[in-house]
């Protein structure tokens, strides 16, 4: 979203409530089904690991004639556990968690110090409406700026 649209379009109230609010739902929510994913397949992954050895037992103890289909069943097991443990790396669901909260807490952070007129957003030590000290517009500019950054890194 181009920052001058931005500013003719939304004030300050209507752009935190449309534009940073449901973005950082969004990361929450992305956040949330990464681990998700990632715990699901990781907990499969182990337990097919589980059922190998135990599968081995039964094949070890088993007459010959069913120790053939305990061994498709080992060779099925073992190639799911592999690829569930490889998924699991190739779906980047922790990296791409990671990186959500992080995006996601810059703009809580940025929302913040905007909304409570700290760090860049504060008011200056200088004279009141010296040419010097921001205006709010120039701070809703700048928190736009930061965020839309944010948003699109």
């Amino acid at each position: 979203m181009p920052e001058n649209e931005t500013q003719n379009h939304w004030d300050p109230d209507n752009y935190i409530a449309s534009r940073v609010h449901p973005k950082i739902s969004e990361l929450s929510e992305k956040i949330t089904g990464n681990l998700r994913c990632y715990r699901r397949v990781n907990r499969y992954g182990i337990y097919c690991t589980m059922m190998i050895p135990i599968l081995v037992f039964l094949m070890s103890t088993s007459a010959s004639n069913n120790s053939l289909w305990l061994q498709v069943l080992i060779v099925i097991a073992s190639l799911v556990s592999i690829s569930l443990n490889s998924l699991k790396y190739l779906g980047r669901y922790i990296e791409d968690a990671n990186r959500y909260s992080v995006q996601k807490t810059l703009i809580e952070k940025e929302l913040s110090f905007y909304l409570t007129r700290t760090q860049e957003y504060g008011e200056k030590a200088s004279p009141p409406h010296s040419i010097n000290e921001p205006s709010p517009e120039q701070h809703f500019s700048h928190f736009v700026a930061r965020v839309e950054q944010i948003i699109n890194y």
